[in-house]
């Protein structure tokens, strides 16, 4: 069953490739909490209940539910849902982006059989890899704030991702990419959509050339 939600994490991660629509971003975070959760209920060994609570917390309640609501709010209220704008900003065509991601995806899966021994996970390390990587070339090809805040949350998901890998040997590794994960979450999401946007009533990353000390 977790190769199956593992697959599904996957599969997500090739959608961002091909879609184009913001909101569809944000709902795919949203999906992406709900594996998170799954994964990790599944892959786990002798979870306590507050271990159990805790990812919980953080999977199903905060990325699956309160992300996906604010991010749709303040998307809305900033308009940055247009396609045709969103278009225009991005460096790599969709075709060659797919082609990226097929790339990265198969040069992990050929990396973390390399790397195989009895403490890791290879399916669950190559799809964490993945999302760290195609965060970073989501990053670089677009220039809208809105799409490099859900990028970096695709990073942030892939290291939650590859903490799961090694998890059942190191839980307390686990634990401590979830707090990392809540702390730099909220302090990115604050400072990027309450105050850039709220300024400069513009969501493009041009507007970080204006910033003064």
């Amino acid at each position: 069953m977790n190769a199956l939600f593992i697959l599904l994490f996957a599969v997500s991660i090739f959608y961002f490739s091909i879609s184009v629509n913001v909101k569809t971003y944000i709902r795919l975070l949203g999906f992406q909490g709900v594996l998170l959760f799954l994964i990790a209920l599944n892959g786990l060994h002798e979870l306590s209940y507050i271990h159990l609570i805790f990812i919980a917390l953080e999977t199903l309640v905060f990325k699956g539910i309160l992300i996906p609501a604010y991010l749709l709010n303040i998307s809305k209220k900033n308009k940055v849902t247009n396609i045709k704008n969103f278009k225009a900003r991005r460096k790599m065509k969709g075709f060659y982006l797919i082609l990226t991601t097929t790339l990265v995806f198969v040069s992990t899966i050929f990396l973390g059989n390399l790397l195989k021994n009895d403490f890791l996970d290879v399916k669950i390390f190559s799809t964490a890899i993945t999302a760290v990587l195609m965060g970073l070339i989501f990053i670089v090809i677009n220039k809208n704030i809105t799409i490099h805040i859900i990028s970096f949350i695709i990073i942030e998901n892939g290291v939650f991702l590859l903490a799961l890998a090694i998890g059942n040997e190191m839980p307390m590794m686990v634990n401590t990419a979830i707090l990392l994960d809540l702390f730099v979450s909220v302090l990115v999401l604050g400072v990027f959509f309450n105050k850039l946007t709220y300024h400069f009533h513009n969501d493009s990353t041009d507007i970080l050339s204006k910033l003064k000390d």
